[in-house]
């Protein structure tokens, strides 16, 4: 891998229980971050994305990301052989 390519790794289930108590025990997104050892803006994108009426789930979280991958693979196997 190229040395300035950055990779991108998905919170895990695991990361999102943890960032759901921290939200509900009102961390900041900084002090969430720390915790998890992720970028403050990795926390406030995954908070914006799927917090409803201020509450963050994180299995309504994970069950959209769930989505989002079926949705990739099925374009990419739609997608015909040249």
């Amino acid at each position: 891998m190229n040395p300035t390519t950055k990779s991108y790794t998905q919170l895990q289930p695991e990361e999102r229980v943890t960032l759901a108590s921290l939200h509900q025990q009102a961390y900041s997104v900084r002090s969430m971050a720390e915790t998890l050892k992720r970028s403050p803006s990795t926390i406030s994108r995954e908070l914006r994305r799927n917090s409803q009426d201020g509450h963050y789930g994180s299995g309504v979280a994970h069950a959209a990301v769930r989505r989002v991958v079926a949705r990739l693979v099925l374009s990419v196997n739609c997608i015909p052989a040249r």
